[in-house]
């Protein structure tokens, strides 16, 4: 098995397979080649093979390369519109929610029910930043994964 790679990351290997009769005294011979390559596009060979099958073949086939290309990079604008909506729907609910526990808890301190007050307070206070510190933690390790993958 031969494998070159040039620079446009194209990985040609070419196979060669010898088989033989099941006589013994024949000698024929069948040399099988299979060329792959591991490329978004084929090598410019390939390409000029493909204008003999129709004049605008390779021409066409780089137009849809092209336009896979943009729906793939309009997906992943799609999701991270979808996911910065989500986060930020999330911080306002939790915006909504302590603003909430604090009147509530202000009431019942006011009512002396300052045990009960300052329990709700602080319990929602530390279950919101507990979850962005949570957060913060889990995005600093995928960064690090992504960084230094070893």
């Amino acid at each position: 098995m031969v494998q070159k790679k040039d620079s446009s990351s194209v990985v040609n290997k070419k196979q060669a397979v010898r088989r033989t009769s099941p006589k013994k005294d024949s000698t024929d011979t069948k040399i099988i080649y299979k060329h792959t390559w591991s490329a978004p596009l084929p090598p410019p060979e390939y390409l000029a093979g493909y204008k003999e099958i129709h004049p605008d073949f390779a021409n066409r086939l780089i137009i849809e390369f092209e336009k896979q290309g943009n729906h793939r990079r309009s997906v992943e604008n799609d999701l991270i519109k979808a996911r910065t909506m989500l986060s930020k729907r999330g911080q306002n609910w939790a915006a909504v929610i302590l603003l909430v526990s604090i009147i509530c808890g202000t009431f019942l301190i006011y009512y002396d029910k300052k045990v009960y007050g300052l329990v709700l307070i602080i319990l929602h206070i530390s279950s919101i930043v507990g979850t962005f510190l949570w957060r913060d933690y889990k995005n600093r390790q995928e960064e690090e994964k992504v960084n230094h993958p070893n």
